[in-house]
């Protein structure tokens, strides 16, 4: 007789990072991006964000999920205290599950999401379940049992699962037009060839549209241009190489593309608002605190 059973399997420890922090006293940790996605569920306090250009604040019960590769800042606005659960995570994980119950897949579309993953952040009014959830993930995550780290990833898939099934982020395969196509098909150009110099012509001709038509649908899906985004991935990969502490600036600006490391400090003062030289020195003090 052969065993029918089902088996739930989780393959890989999704979660990076998953604590309680606290902070006060005008405390702020500059612009920074990471490869993993970021939670932030706010406990007590207040504290605010920009990202992307976008400036929000935070208050007790909101939820905040940041994105992979997005440019993020943290501050305080006063002297009173900030806590929240703070929790890194391989959103990657999700995108590539094949989850199955009773049967039916919740197929998770890629291109939606990373549509939406533009927009930088989901920020949400927690209720009593997300409460829980992203309580549980940092209490469990904490022990250091095997079943404890079960339990932590289990509370996260059922956490993620929930804030995007509640922006309709399952089942929406139809949805995906052209213009998302190409935008999506130009991002991932830029992410290929960003090391090396890249033309509008050479991504359009990729794309097989026009380098006019293709900057117009860029700019309308993504509110940016497409030499604005260049611009951005290429000082976030900047800063994730600064933390390699034995690179030279000059090395990291080569690495990233731009080649001249006058127009790569300009660059990134514009973006960050400050020098690279700065930024290094203040990421490496702050690093230990948050990253």
């Amino acid at each position: 007789m052969n065993d029918q059973r089902s088996v739930f399997c989780i393959q890989h420890d999704s979660i990076f990072t998953a604590c309680r922090q606290c902070f006060s006293d005008f405390y702020s940790f500059p612009a920074h991006m990471h490869q993993n996605a970021e939670i932030y569920f706010i406990t007590k306090g207040m504290c605010s964000m920009s990202i992307q250009q976008e400036t929000i604040t935070l208050k007790e019960n909101d939820f905040i999920i940041i994105f992979p590769n997005v440019l993020h800042s943290f501050f305080l606005e006063s002297e009173e205290e900030c806590r929240f659960e703070h929790i890194h995570f391989n959103l990657q994980e999700f995108v590539d599950a094949d989850m199955r119950f009773a049967g039916q897949k919740l197929s998770f579309n890629y291109s939606e999401f990373y549509m939406l993953s533009l927009s930088g952040f989901i920020l949400v009014r927690s209720d009593d379940e997300v409460a829980r959830l992203a309580q549980n993930i940092v209490a469990y995550y904490e022990k250091e049992t095997l079943y404890a780290k079960f339990l932590a990833n289990i509370n996260l898939l059922h956490l993620v699962v929930k804030i995007f099934a509640d922006h309709e982020l399952f089942h929406r395969t139809a949805r995906t037009s052209k213009s998302q196509k190409y935008v999506l098909e130009t991002i991932q150009y830029i992410q290929n060839h960003y090391g090396s110099k890249v033309l509008l012509d050479d991504i359009a001709s990729s794309v097989h549209i026009s380098s006019r038509y293709l900057s117009k649908i860029f700019y309308e899906e993504t509110g940016i241009t497409i030499l604005g985004y260049l611009n951005i991935y290429r000082i976030n990969q900047a800063i994730r190489l600064m933390e390699n502490d034995k690179l030279a600036l000059t090395d990291i600006s080569e690495q990233v593309g731009l080649n001249d490391i006058q127009h790569f400090s300009k660059l990134f003062r514009k973006i960050i608002n400050l020098s690279p030289q700065k930024y290094r020195k203040l990421i490496g003090k702050n690093k230990s605190l948050i990253s």
